[in-house]
């Protein structure tokens, strides 16, 4: 079975055929503020296993009687159904932007004087709020979204874009993705 997500399809978004024409991504990217990243390809196989994990949570459209037709039939137009579908678009979106991150990037500068995930000072203020954990590579996680990319969607949709790219994502499935991580309105 194959699962979509805004327009992602788990099997179709892995493609490393490169015959689209496109030039490889620069392996390292500077975001906003300063901190600089070396993106690498991650396993085409996290991506779709990502998106067919959710598939088993992915909302049921409802059911109605149809007075008229004398039978049951499927109301994709229900509020209800297209919220809980909005929220687990942006779910799964966010569980694949978190796979980016911390499978397909790697710290290879920090501006002087620009805390690093490692930092008393910031690990200090990710403890009072309740985001310091014992595992580093969340901590790292919690620095790249809280910290080293400031600006949002931006330093993100870089973040997706390159290592997506790397990663052998089809550019307009990379686009769909950044979508789902802008914030309403934008």
């Amino acid at each position: 079975m194959s699962t979509r997500l805004k327009g992602i399809d788990a099997a179709e978004a892995v493609s490393r055929d490169g015959r689209d024409g496109s030039k490889p991504a620069s392996p390292v990217i500077t975001l906003s503020s300063g901190v600089k990243l070396r993106c690498k390809p991650i396993p085409p196989w996290l991506i779709a296993d990502v998106i067919n994990e959710w598939n088993d949570r992915k909302p049921k459209i409802p059911v109605y009687l149809n007075p008229e037709k004398g039978r049951e039939e499927e109301n994709p137009a229900d509020p209800n159904y297209q919220k809980a579908l909005d929220d687990w678009n942006i779910a799964v979106a966010m569980e694949l932007n978190n796979a980016l991150i911390l499978m397909g990037t790697e710290v290879i500068e920090v501006p002087e004087g620009f805390p690093s995930h490692e930092d008393r000072e910031w690990t200090s203020k990710m403890q009072a709020m309740g985001r310091l954990s014992d595992n580093p590579h969340r901590n790292y996680l919690y620095w790249i979204k809280y910290t080293a990319a400031p600006k949002m969607p931006e330093d993100i949709e870089l973040i997706i874009r390159e290592v997506g790219r790397l990663s052998g994502v089809r550019e307009e499935d990379v686009q769909a993705a950044v979508g789902s991580f802008r914030p309403q309105g934008s």
